[in-house]
């Protein structure tokens, strides 16, 4: 194969022998090594058939092809969170709706899409720091919403309420 090679090379290198042609001989035989433009067409086909079943679908187009680039949002987090949304909340609620509708009164079914929701850990202990500060989250609502179980004896119950404090700011003693 050496010697094929070299033979190649030489009467094919260079502008001046750019346009020769190759003859291949001793029982060597021709491997196209590229994809032709059928084959080509073929494949961009099948990706624009998996970016139509997409919009059918309301799937965002990165969930059926990974080479598929975001392009608006903050990226593949917003995509996702709009999929769960407009895609998956309207079957869930048509789903929580006919479990209710046979379980006996005053029970319901209710799915909890805030896990498939959530941001970044570090926001979402912002968000919550925040909330209990504020006094409006206690320590078990916010356990609850990271499906952990309330502190016991109740500890988690009482809502922080900020210190009060004067007109010029500083807190005021008991």
């Amino acid at each position: 194969m050496a010697v094929l090679a070299r033979m190649l090379k030489r009467s094919h290198q260079g502008v001046k022998n750019s346009h020769a042609i190759g003859v291949l001989t001793g029982g060597a035989s021709w491997k196209q090594i590229s994809v032709t433009p059928e084959q080509a067409q073929f494949l961009e086909t099948q990706r624009f058939n998996r970016l139509a079943i997409a919009g059918v679908f309301r799937v965002p187009a990165y969930m059926l092809d990974p080479t598929t680039a975001s392009s608006w949002g903050s990226g593949v987090e917003e995509q996702h969170n709009w999929f769960v949304t407009q895609t998956l909340m309207p079957w869930l609620i048509r789903i929580e709706q006919a479990f209710s509708h046979v379980l006996p009164a005053g029970q319901s079914v209710r799915f909890n899409v805030n896990a498939r929701l959530r941001v970044k850990t570090v926001e979402r202990y912002q968000a919550y720091r925040t909330g209990i500060e504020a006094g409006f989250l206690s320590v078990d609502e916010v356990r609850a919403l990271e499906d952990r179980k309330p502190l016991p004896d109740g500890e988690g119950q009482a809502f922080l309420t900020p210190p009060a404090k004067d007109r010029s700011g500083d807190e005021l003693s008991n």
